[in-house]
Protein backbone atom coordinates (compact mmCIF):
# COMPACT_ATOMS: atom_id res chain seq x y z
CA UNK A 1 0.00 0.00 0.00
CA UNK A 2 2.90 2.35 0.57
CA UNK A 3 3.82 2.28 -3.12
CA UNK A 4 0.25 3.19 -4.04
CA UNK A 5 0.43 6.17 -1.71
CA UNK A 6 3.73 7.23 -3.28
CA UNK A 7 2.21 7.02 -6.76
CA UNK A 8 -0.82 9.06 -5.67
CA UNK A 9 1.48 11.71 -4.21
CA UNK A 10 3.49 11.77 -7.44
CA UNK A 11 0.35 12.28 -9.50
CA UNK A 12 -0.82 15.14 -7.27
CA UNK A 13 2.60 16.75 -7.66
CA UNK A 14 2.41 16.33 -11.44
CA UNK A 15 -1.11 17.78 -11.57
CA UNK A 16 0.17 20.91 -9.83
CA UNK A 17 3.38 21.18 -11.85
CA UNK A 18 4.08 23.84 -14.43
CA UNK A 19 3.12 22.35 -17.81
CA UNK A 20 5.87 24.22 -19.64
CA UNK A 21 8.50 22.82 -17.28
CA UNK A 22 7.12 19.30 -17.68
CA UNK A 23 7.13 19.67 -21.45
CA UNK A 24 10.69 21.00 -21.50
CA UNK A 25 11.84 18.15 -19.26
CA UNK A 26 10.26 15.66 -21.64
CA UNK A 27 11.67 17.29 -24.78
CA UNK A 28 15.18 17.71 -23.42
CA UNK A 29 15.57 14.28 -21.80
CA UNK A 30 18.18 12.16 -23.56
CA UNK A 31 17.47 8.84 -21.81
CA UNK A 32 14.71 7.18 -23.85
CA UNK A 33 13.15 5.37 -20.87
CA UNK A 34 12.98 8.54 -18.78
CA UNK A 35 11.66 10.41 -21.82
CA UNK A 36 8.73 7.97 -22.10
CA UNK A 37 7.89 8.45 -18.41
CA UNK A 38 8.11 12.24 -18.67
CA UNK A 39 5.92 12.21 -21.78
CA UNK A 40 3.30 10.17 -19.93
CA UNK A 41 3.41 12.49 -16.92
CA UNK A 42 3.12 15.55 -19.18
CA UNK A 43 0.15 14.01 -21.02
CA UNK A 44 -1.52 13.14 -17.71
CA UNK A 45 -1.08 16.70 -16.39
CA UNK A 46 -2.25 18.23 -19.66
CA UNK A 47 -5.38 16.07 -19.73
CA UNK A 48 -6.18 17.00 -16.12
CA UNK A 49 -5.68 20.67 -16.88
CA UNK A 50 -7.92 20.53 -19.94
CA UNK A 51 -10.66 18.72 -18.02
CA UNK A 52 -10.53 21.37 -15.28
CA UNK A 53 -10.71 24.15 -17.88
CA UNK A 54 -13.74 22.56 -19.55
CA UNK A 55 -15.53 22.39 -16.18
CA UNK A 56 -14.90 26.09 -15.60
CA UNK A 57 -16.50 27.11 -18.88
Amino acid sequence: MESKKAIEELLVTVENANLDELFNSFINEEDSDKKMVLKSLYTYALDKSQKEQSLIR
